[in-house]
């Protein structure tokens, strides 16, 4: 009698379902207004001083390329098992939002791009 306790724990054990959920989250959102702020003209200081140092900073032909990156990632999965069975269930999400800023030689904003929203979702499946 004493190992039924134990085979009744077992079994809860073995067929018990392991859920896992993930965010992330990456940089800092640029605000419509403070986007609406940066116009072709200005100089490369004051993008600086009203966005702070971008994310990521490239030479271009003729200037310079500032991106403001903001991400956010969810993912979820679900395992099952069952004795010798077994299903599994990954589901994956993406979205990045992205500020292009182009400067000329001399540091001034020649154009602003607002990429809102790549967004991806993936299901991984059943197994």
């Amino acid at each position: 009698m004493k190992t039924l306790p134990i085979v009744v724990l077992a079994t809860f054990l073995a067929t018990t379902p392991a859920c896992t959920r993930t965010r992330i989250t990456l940089g800092h959102p640029v605000l419509p207004e403070e986007a609406a702020a940066i116009v072709p003209g200005i100089s490369k200081a004051t993008v600086l001083e009203r966005l702070g140092p971008p994310d990521h900073a490239e030479p271009e032909p003729g200037g310079s390329l500032f991106d403001y990156l903001y991400s956010r990632s969810a993912a979820r999965a679900l395992d099952v098992s069952l004795l010798q069975g077994r299903f599994s269930y990954d589901e994956r999400f993406l979205q990045l939002d992205r500020l292009r800023v182009s400067f000329d030689r001399q540091g001034i904003v020649r154009y602003v791009a607002v990429v809102p929203g790549e967004s991806t979702g993936k299901a991984v499946g059943a197994r």
